[in-house]
């Protein structure tokens, strides 16, 4: 019981500084901003963010609210331990999604969702990318409403 209780205290204390919807996107997590194809046929501006050393590629609502994330840094493992590379026989789910045109993925429980290619699953698929988010947190934010100013 005692280790069960130190258990849940480090995960708590890890997960502190995890990235989540919902967050408030804060102006100096921002390394720069791009267009991006966040699902078939619906191109969006996001931040590019780094946190604790993981880059991430987010969209905000109007109030900077953060209601998508992905990524495909190799340095990142959702809590189930699966990362960029991983292969299809290490998740093993009957229940994947398949958007045409963009690729077929699957619900992990720690409610991330990994993609792999738009093509036939096999044991050896990898994940290409990994992403999340959440309609009810409002519409994507089109402008640049943080005012951040970057040279490229």
């Amino acid at each position: 019981m005692k280790l069960n209780i130190i258990l849940l205290i480090f995960s708590l204390i890890a997960l502190k500084d995890e990235l989540n919807l919902g967050d408030k996107l804060l102006k100096k997590d921002v390394v720069g901003i791009e267009n991006l194809l966040i699902f078939p046929s619906q191109m969006e501006d996001c931040y590019i963010i780094k946190k604790e050393n993981i880059i991430y590629d987010v969209t905000i609502t109007k109030d900077s609210i953060i209601n998508y994330i992905t990524t495909n840094d190799v340095k990142f493992k959702t809590t189930e331990g699966y990362k960029v590379g991983s292969c299809y026989k290490d998740i093993k789910s009957s229940k994947f999604i398949i958007w045409n045109g963009w690729g077929r993925f699957i619900n992990l429980n720690s409610g991330w969702n990994a993609v792999f290619k738009d093509e036939s699953l096999n044991d050896n698929s990898k994940v290409l990318f990994f992403f999340k988010f959440n309609k009810k947190l409002g519409k994507t934010k089109k402008k640049d409403n943080l005012n951040i100013k970057f040279k490229f």
